[in-house]
């Protein structure tokens, strides 16, 4: 489970990496450092995995990212 302290602590690398929150909440890391935090969804009509983007770090905080991914839940 992330926290903000591991968040600022991690580094850029040379390929984009995602680090797992839980239930399905992503933080991806880009080369540039550059963090956003994406939900990753099944649509129910396609049965597919869909990736959507919620905001960047630091602007959008990880409280507010759970909150956003618990509200696309209900409405999934």
């Amino acid at each position: 489970m992330l926290n903000d302290t591991k968040i600022k602590a991690l580094k850029a690398k040379e390929n984009k990496y995602h680090i797992a929150d839980f239930d399905n909440l992503l933080l991806c890391v880009y080369p540039s450092g550059k963090k956003t935090f994406m939900f990753n969804y099944k649509c129910p009509k396609t049965l597919k995995y869909k990736r959507l983007t919620l905001g960047e770090y630091p602007i959008l905080s990880l409280t507010n990212a759970r909150k956003q991914k618990d509200n696309l839940k209900i409405q999934r």
